[in-house]
C-alpha cells in the first residue's frame, strides 16, 4: 500500500499544498516489533470465514481461491499471483488444542530439531497427537517481502499439512540455484533474498476432497538495489 508523499489541505479557504516527507519517520518513537502485527498471506479456501456469507470476517470480494493478506484485508487474484522476494525461513513444530475445544493460538511452539513428533502417534484423522490429545503440525514459516507496483511490504507464509511439500519445492528451487561469478571463474549460489518469485493458487484433490494451494515460480534476480536492501534489512 503506497499514498502520495503530499497533501492538499484548506487554510483560510486557500488550498495549499503540504509536503508529508519531511516528516518521515517521526512519531514512532515507542513503536517496536512487540506493537507491529506481521500480516500473513493466506490462500482463501471454499470455508474461509473471509467467503462464508453471515460470518463477522466476511469480505464481498472474496473468492476461494484469492491470496489475503490477514493484517490490511488486501485479495489478490490468484491466478495472477503476486511477487514476493524470500527474505527468512524457519521450520517448526506447533502443538494446537482442536478448534472445537476453543483454540485460538498454539499451545507450544517446538524449534527444527525437537524430537516433539516422536512422542506423537497418528489419530484416525490423519493428525499426529500427544498422549494429551493436542495435535503436533510441522509447520514452514517463510517471510517474505511482497513487491507491489511503487511499494513493498512484509509478510509471512505458513505452510503445513499438503502444503509442506510446496514449501520444500521452494526451498530447494532457492538452493539449486547458480549464478556466474564476476571474475568468470565458476558459479555461486545466490541469496533467497536477491530472488524473486510469483506465488499463484491452484485447485487440488484427492480422495478426501479438494482445497487451493500454492503454486510457486521462479522470476529472476531482484533488478533493484533499494528493493534488494529492503529485502536484506527484513531477513
Amino acid at each position: 500500500m503506497s499514498i502520495k508523499n503530499t497533501i492538499k489541505v484548506k487554510e483560510n479557504n486557500a488550498l495549499q499544498t503540504v509536503n508529508i516527507e519531511q516528516f518521515a519517520d517521526e512519531g514512532f518513537d515507542n513503536v517496536d516489533s512487540k506493537s507491529l502485527a506481521l500480516p500473513f498471506l493466506k490462500v482463501l479456501g471454499q470455508l474461509s470465514p473471509q467467503v462464508t456469507q453471515g460470518d463477522s470476517n466476511f469480505i464481498p470480494d472474496a473468492k476461494a481461491g484469492m491470496i489475503y493478506n490477514t493484517v490490511t484485508d488486501e485479495l489478490y487474484d490468484g491466478h495472477k499471483g503476486i511477487t514476493v522476494i524470500p527474505c527468512y525461513y524457519k521450520l517448526e513444530y506447533i502443538e494446537w488444542k482442536d478448534r472445537d475445544k476453543g483454540a485460538v493460538a498454539p499451545v507450544n511452539v517446538y524449534p527444527a530439531d525437537s524430537d516433539i513428533m516422536s512422542k506423537t502417534t497418528r489419530g484416525d484423522d490423519g493428525k499426529d497427537r500427544l498422549s494429551n490429545g493436542n495435535y503436533v503440525e510441522e509447520t514452514a514459516s517463510h517471510y517474505v517481502l511482497i513487491c507491489e507496483e511503487g511499494s513493498q511490504s512484509t509478510a509471512l507464509i505458513t505452510m503445513k499439512s499438503t502444503q509442506r511439500k510446496k514449501s520444500k519445492k521452494w526451498n530447494s528451487m532457492m538452493m539449486s540455484l547458480r549464478a556466474k561469478k564476476k571474475d568468470g571463474k565458476g558459479f555461486f549460489r545466490p541469496a533467497p533474498f536477491t530472488q524473486k518469485y510469483l506465488l499463484k493458487t491452484v485447485l487440488e484433490k484427492n480422495n478426501k476432497g479438494s482445497w487451493y494451494g500454492w503454486e510457486i515460480e521462479h522470476q529472476g534476480a531482484v533488478g533493484s538495489e533499494e528493493l534488494m536492501k529492503t529485502a536484506y534489512e527484513f531477513y
